[in-house]
Order: structure tokens, then C-alpha cells, then sequence
């Protein structure tokens, strides 16, 4: 058992006590969109002189540089361009319709799929009146011939 406490002990201070994760310029990049009409992130703008991407990048490294993290750097662009620099909406106010309105209109369009299926799927109507059996229908045929050639003989 002090065996196990130690070895726990051990791991916290190594964990504890290795450097955290660095920030890249290309992890923050992909995070914002680039402004020049490209309509790719600042990483994956392939333009070699982008007036947007290149100072973004410049401006991204000298940040982190200066040791803002990722999520800093991301706000002080949003303040500066605001939410429109954001590769994809945040999950919050009304850009959450953005995230939940394409399931929305997946589940609608299944379930009209799924009615028009059951409708399409659904037997035929039968007829209003069958006959009992064919001697009944054969009964009623003999007996509207019969009245018409009457009348026909009058």
C-alpha cells in the first residue's frame, strides 16, 4: 500500500513539474479566418503576400513570444476585427443556431422522408362495397339486366 501511495506521489510531481504545452503560431492560425477574400484560415492561406495572413501570423508569433496563451491571442484579435476573424461561430448567444440549426433541419427532413415513406407504403383503399360473394353479384347483374330489357320492351 505505501508502495502504490509513493508511486502516485511520484507521477503527481513529474506530471506537476513537466513543462505544459507550448502554443504554435499554426494552432492559433487555424483558429482565425484569414480577411483577404481567400476564405481559408490564416494557416491555409496559400497567398504569398497575403496583406492579412502574413501580418496575422507576424503578430500571432510576437504574442506568443511575450507568453499570451491561445486563447488570449484568439480574444485580441476578435477585439480588433471582431467575430468575423473566427474560423468557425462561438457556441454561445445566437451564433449557437449556427451549431444546432443543421441537426435541426436533418431530423426534420427524416422525419418528412419518413412520412411520405409510410404514406407511399401505406395499402390501398378498398372499395366502399364488396359483393358477399360472386353467386350475390351474379344475382344483382341478372337482376338489373332483367329490369332494363323490361323497360326496353315497353
Amino acid at each position: 500500500m505505501k508502495l502504490f501511495r509513493t508511486l502516485f506521489l511520484l507521477v503527481l510531481l513529474v506530471s506537476a513539474s513537466s513543462p505544459t504545452h507550448a502554443v504554435t503560431v499554426s494552432e492559433v492560425a487555424r483558429e482565425l479566418s484569414c480577411r483577404c477574400g481567400c476564405s481559408m484560415t490564416v494557416d491555409g492561406c496559400n497567398h504569398t503576400n497575403c496583406p492579412f495572413a502574413v501580418p496575422a501570423r507576424r503578430t500571432i508569433d510576437e504574442k506568443i513570444a511575450s507568453g499570451m496563451g491561445k486563447e488570449a491571442i484568439i480574444q485580441s484579435f476578435v477585439a480588433q476585427y471582431g467575430e468575423v476573424v473566427l474560423a468557425a461561430p462561438t457556441k454561445k448567444g445566437f451564433n449557437l443556431t449556427a451549431w444546432i440549426l443543421p441537426f435541426v433541419a436533418i431530423l426534420a427532413g427524416a422525419g418528412i422522408v419518413r412520412a411520405v415513406i409510410k404514406r407511399w407504403a401505406r395499402p390501398e383503399a378498398q372499395p366502399a362495397h364488396e359483393p358477399a360473394s360472386e353467386a350475390e353479384d351474379d344475382v344483382e347483374y341478372r337482376a338489373r339486366v332483367e329490369k332494363e330489357l323490361k323497360e326496353l320492351d315497353r
